[in-house]
């Protein structure tokens, strides 16, 4: 075992549940490498933290839309100014402008108001990385607290306790769309703090569940609401976790005593959704958004797509065509020529249509799936996820890791059911896979039945496919500018 200079030793020691000041200290430096690589990426390479992407964002108001609904907040309202902003994707009501995002990615930049007394810059590449830095950390966090409990119980050599760690870092972070989102525009980074706070709300409930400090489940539910404040596919998922919470609750009948914790289960099923649904009343006059009145749809493509589809832009016809494309596996083909592969899916004539959808009725500004892109995470969450099936079946009780990984799953229906297909939805597999990815990795380590040369072969074949999977997100994220 070597001692580093720093005072912290590896391999195994990384999973010893005594060894707490070396894991810390592992999950700090990592976190604020991807942090800083994120904002590398966020500033077009150039470090500057005003940045934004010409090619993309060719208007402000698409990089710029958050810090204006800060402002607006700050005055009172919710919607944005318009003039001088032309943004095509502007909710016009009664002659205002309003976006269909949620209000945490703008109430985020009220401390850098009061830091700096200064509202009229705008730092979006600085907001993208701290959203991926704690999308990062919570997932890692929750990696090695749920190997290290596996570890604790099972015992892992170094060989593979390095392998895992090595590994954890590259399938939570630069292997994933984490790369791709790490863009100064306002789409990528409602999807960032989504995934962010989905994240912490997960990794919040597992150490509820396991540890049962009430604290936990307040952070739980403040993450909750902030991440159903970002964007509503997190409402799905807290309202899954908190129906799953109380449910457990009710059966265990030594729990009930506790009201308080009762009651913050119950509002992590309820609050996160609420909360979404206020806002976008507050809009709109409803709670959802009034897609009929998006300004994308009165030019003649938005009005064709609707057209094409019955006048509807979402609903349970377009589940299949969008599980084929999300799970393709080819999206991207190999080329002779660097990068050494090409994406296939670039305009609505590639993708491939169930009925009764057609071709006209989709939109897509190019596409990769999950399978040509995070080839580690869906492996282990699919693995994962039929062994805890047939287990949930055979015994007839869903455990917590099954739960959270279904929990997790509903975070795509949303974008499963939309009319829309980009590579940013991507985004909202990332808690899935990466809950998915973690009891899959735990289940790993902990069979009895793989022996450790074939656990070490595994892992190096995760880790070889891992680094394809960074190259590849990286060459398309910087392929954008």
């Amino acid at each position: 075992m070597k001692t580093h200079k720093w005072g912290f030793t590896l391999g195994e020691d990384f999973y010893d549940p005594a060894n707490s000041r070396t894991q810390k200290v592992v999950l700090a430096m990592a976190t604020l490498a991807m942090s800083v690589y994120s904002f590398f990426l966020a500033t077009g390479r150039t470090w500057d933290p005003t940045t934004v992407n010409q090619v993309k964002q060719p208007n402000p108001f698409g990089a710029d839309f958050f810090r204006n609904q800060a402002l607006a907040i700050l005055d009172g309202r919710l919607n944005v100014p318009a003039k001088g902003y032309p943004w095509t994707e502007c909710m016009v009501v009664d002659g205002k402008c309003f976006g269909y995002f949620g209000v945490f990615p703008s109430l985020v930049r009220f401390p850098e108001f009061i830091i700096t007394g200064r509202s009229s810059v705008n730092h979006i590449p600085i907001y993208v990385a701290l959203a991926v830095g704690l999308c990062f950390w919570a997932s890692f966090d929750l990696l090695r607290r749920v190997v290290t409990a596996t570890s604790s119980a099972t015992g892992a050599s170094d060989a593979i306790a390095n392998r895992v760690l090595m590994l954890g870092i590259l399938i939570v972070g630069p292997a994933t769309v984490l790369t791709f989102l790490s863009e100064p525009a306002v789409y990528e980074e409602a999807i960032l703090w989504a995934a962010a706070m989905t994240m912490v709300t997960v990794n919040m409930v597992w150490r509820w569940v396991h540890e049962q400090n009430v604290t936990h489940l307040v952070l739980a539910l403040a993450a909750g609401i902030a991440a159903s404040s970002s964007r509503p596919s997190a409402v799905p998922v807290t309202f899954f976790l908190g129906g799953f919470l109380v449910y457990r609750s009710l059966r265990n009948r030594s729990r009930r005593a506790d009201l308080r914790a009762r009651t913050l289960e119950a509002a992590l099923m309820i609050v996160p959704g609420l909360a979404y649904g206020g806002v976008m009343f507050a809009k709109f006059g409803q709670v959802t958004p009034p897609i009929d009145k998006l300004n994308y749809f009165g030019d003649a493509t938005g009005r064709g797509i609707e057209r094409s589809n019955d006048g509807h832009l979402t609903g349970i016809r377009f589940l299949a065509t969008n599980i084929v494309q999300y799970l393709r596996p080819d999206s991207i083909s190999l080329s002779s020529a660097y990068p050494w592969f090409r994406i296939a899916v670039n305009r609505p004539s590639d993708v491939f249509v169930v009925p009764p959808v057609v071709q006209q009725g989709i939109w897509t500004d190019g596409a990769v799936s999950a399978t040509n892109t995070m080839f580690v995470q869906v492996g282990l969450s699919a693995a994962f996820l039929t062994s805890a099936v047939k287990k949930a079946l055979r015994q007839r009780c869903v455990g917590v890791d099954l739960a959270l990984v279904v929990s997790a799953l509903l975070a795509t229906v949303p974008v499963l059911l939309s009319y829309a297909h980009v590579v940013r939805y991507l985004g909202d597999f990332y808690p899935f896979l990466i809950v998915g990815s973690v009891f899959g990795l735990a289940s790993l380590m902990a069979s009895n039945a793989i022996e450790p040369a074939i656990k070490r072969m595994t892992l190096d074949i995760g880790i070889f496919l891992s680094i394809c999977s960074s190259f590849i997100w990286f060459v398309i994220q910087v392929g954008r500018w």
